[in-house]
């Protein structure tokens, strides 16, 4: 049985006018379905980098929406600068002089062992990567590109 478009209007309870609220649906339909594959591939990424630092001892007062946000923040009241608290958490948390922190979903891992620091610098330095988005944007604008992304611990060929 054959059908033409006025039988699928009739069908479609559209009676002529165009099909502007299909459309506008399809759309809205589509950009839930993107949205929604977004948030899941973030939380499995988000999940994955957790899973993988489990073992790493976490930097103290974190919360689960926001990570280390706030000692961060506030640690200037306490007169230092992010860095040193950092370094404080190194020194006074872990024996290991290994740390795991988090600023919003950006997972970081600091440390202050000799060995672990000629691990990166010497021996397998391309399978980590240096947080240019985090760390180095806000310096960007002074120091160029050239110190930044062109040695080998940096992200890209070196």
């Amino acid at each position: 049985m054959q059908y033409d478009l006025n039988h699928l209007l009739k069908v479609l309870d559209i009676d002529g006018r165009p099909p502007e609220h299909l459309a506008i649906g399809a759309i809205l339909a589509i950009a839930a379905i993107v949205i929604i594959g977004k948030g899941l591939a973030f939380l499995q990424d988000f999940t994955r980098r957790s899973y993988m630092l489990r073992s790493v001892p976490s930097a103290p007062d974190g919360n689960w929406l926001l990570g280390h946000v706030l000692p961060m923040v506030f640690c200037v009241n306490k007169g230092i600068g992010a860095w040193d608290q950092i370094a404080e958490w190194i020194i006074r948390k872990s024996p290991s002089k290994l740390i795991k922190f988090r600023i919003l979903d950006t997972h970081a891992v600091a440390f202050s062992d000799p060995v672990g620091l000629k691990r990166v610098f010497q021996t397998h330095y391309k399978i980590y990567e240096k947080d240019l988005k985090l760390s180095y944007h806000p310096f960007l604008p002074i120091l160029g590109t050239g110190l930044v992304r062109e040695r080998p611990t940096s992200s890209g060929a070196a």
